[in-house]
């Protein structure tokens, strides 16, 4: 295709030379590139910037929004000669395709952002498919083929370019047609993901949900951190992801392969850290040992989000697939999750994303390195030191709330060395053993610096083991005291608090 030459780029363009419908298997990515090509385009932002449209970013183009509809609406109205409402209703072609969104989905958007083709296809036709867009989708069902995203020759990802129809965009070699591989035909899963052209599709949402996050998990086979994307990223030859996702839902073969591949990585942890057992634990496979040929165990970066390595510093050597957020690391040492945030907000875990911080708003984005966190935490888990007198506590040691203090300040002691004490296993911090003498002596500490400030009443309650109406009879006969500036009565002011257990001796051991 000739490049056509600016004599009319130097005013608006009111009506196109050759002006073709929508045809049924295309939206409006797909219909622009068509007619881009059939007038002698290359760009689709080259066309509408002809047709008098304000640049648009690539990306927009992925999901237009309503002013960009409008203002396309506008100039193809013009430039076809005739109402183009056909047109913008290929962007939601209809509502039987709402099940390519959705919110509990590990990629929650199906339609991709980059193009992909049928090398047959456009060579037959000179047309795309809008269902070849569908990132659940890895092969053409008309020629078994995969849907390429990269060049063959080149290997440059492909761009939306009118000249796709008939060769890379990029070198300019034209599509090989001329394969004759043996291919094998589609799954009968591989069918029902592929929809109807009015966009009816066999498949259940958790089919969906299943195969999103089987993708994700052989985007990063090793993981153990899931983290949700909006829009599926560009990584070359998504078919093969497909693909392989796939084969982790339906053959029992491949899985065991990947077992043994995962024990390379996880074989000294639990094995509820393991990628398998999240897989297993969320979907549900099929077990009918399709296309089990097809998986592999390369990495994906681009599956890793930034927030999981730029802030990592060049002195630090960290490894992703050993990242985990404070929910996986909490169940991983055997602790609830605000006894495992005392240990992060006291920076004895710290965090690999160092730029956030403790917003409880914001726990899902906290990530830590489990194998640096175990390095410390395993010097903690080699038995007591002789002659030494030791008692045990855990979460629901009554001694604990008297002293105003909740268990992980006590194993964020123990890990810091403030206090001698050591756990059965490095992967259950749930119970201590502590020196005797030593933990009161912290605990009195622990108590004056908690009476610094104010203490709840509720936290008053428990350290005196009386309940609530009690607090408030002690405020109200002169023995505590409110906290300053509080009027609903939720807060107790520490100084009070603290002589009140002075002038009554409580809790001397």
């Amino acid at each position: 295709m000739q490049q056509t030459q600016g004599w009319f780029s130097a005013r608006p363009l009111i009506m196109l030379m050759v002006r073709p419908y929508p045809k049924p298997t295309e939206r409006i990515n797909e219909y622009l590139v068509r007619l881009c090509y059939v007038n002698g385009f290359f760009k689709i932002s080259e066309l509408l910037g002809v047709l008098g449209m304000r640049p648009i970013k690539q990306a927009q183009m992925g999901q237009w929004a309503q002013h960009h509809l409008k203002a396309l609406n506008k100039v193809l109205t013009k430039a076809l000669g005739r109402p183009c409402d056909d047109v913008i209703a290929l962007h939601s072609r209809s509502d039987t395709e709402k099940w390519l969104f959705g919110y509990d989905r590990a990629l929650a958007e199906l339609i991709v952002d980059f193009p992909r083709v049928c090398v047959h296809c456009v060579s037959e036709e000179k047309t795309m498919d809008w269902r070849w867009a569908i990132g659940t989708i890895a092969r053409c069902p008309k020629h078994l083929t995969p849907l390429i995203d990269s060049c063959p020759h080149c290997d440059k990802p492909l761009i939306w370019d009118a000249n796709i129809l008939e060769f890379c965009p990029k070198c300019k070699k034209s599509w090989d047609i001329t394969g004759t591989e043996v291919v094998e035909p589609l799954s009968q899963l591989e069918k029902d993901l592929w929809p109807a052209i009015d966009g009816n599709i066999n498949v259940t949402e958790k089919q969906l949900q299943d195969l999103t996050y089987a993708m994700y998990m052989a985007a990063r086979p090793f993981d153990v951190m899931i983290q949700r994307y909006g829009r599926i990223p560009f990584s070359r030859n998504h078919y093969q992801l497909v693909l392989n996702g796939l084969a982790l839902l339906t053959s029992e073969d491949c899985r065991s392969k990947w077992v043994k591949a995962c024990q390379r990585y996880w074989k000294n942890y639990p094995g509820y850290i393991n990628p398998v057992h999240l897989l297993l634990e969320n979907v549900d496979v099929l077990n009918t040992e399709e296309n089990c040929h097809t998986f592999g165990f390369t990495e994906r970066p681009e599956f890793i989000q930034k927030a999981r390595v730029q802030y990592v510093t060049d002195k630090v050597k960290d490894q992703p697939i050993y990242h985990v957020d404070i929910f996986l690391l909490a169940k991983a040492i055997n602790l609830s999750l605000s006894d495992a945030t005392i240990l992060f907000e006291s920076k004895t875990f710290p965090m690999v994303n160092k730029s956030f911080v403790g917003n409880h708003k914001m726990m899902k984005s906290k990530i830590f390195n489990i194998k640096d966190i175990m390095k410390k935490v395993k010097r903690f888990a080699k038995g007591p030191k002789p002659n030494t007198s030791y008692i045990e506590l855990n979460a629901g040691s009554k001694l604990l709330p008297r002293y105003l203090c909740q268990y992980g300040d006590v194993v964020n002691a123990v890990l810091n060395k403030e206090v001698q004490g050591y756990f059965n296993d490095a992967f259950d911090l749930s119970e201590v053993r502590v020196d005797k003498a030593m933990i009161f002596s912290w605990l009195s500490h622990h108590r004056e610096e908690q009476c610094c400030y104010t203490i709840t009443i509720t936290s008053a309650a428990l350290a005196l083991a009386v309940d609530e109406d009690a607090i408030k009879s002690l405020v109200y006969d002169g023995e505590l005291r409110w906290g300053k500036h509080q009027r609903r009565g939720e807060f107790i002011d520490g100084d009070s608090f603290l002589s009140y257990v002075e002038r009554n001796n409580l809790y001397e051991t």
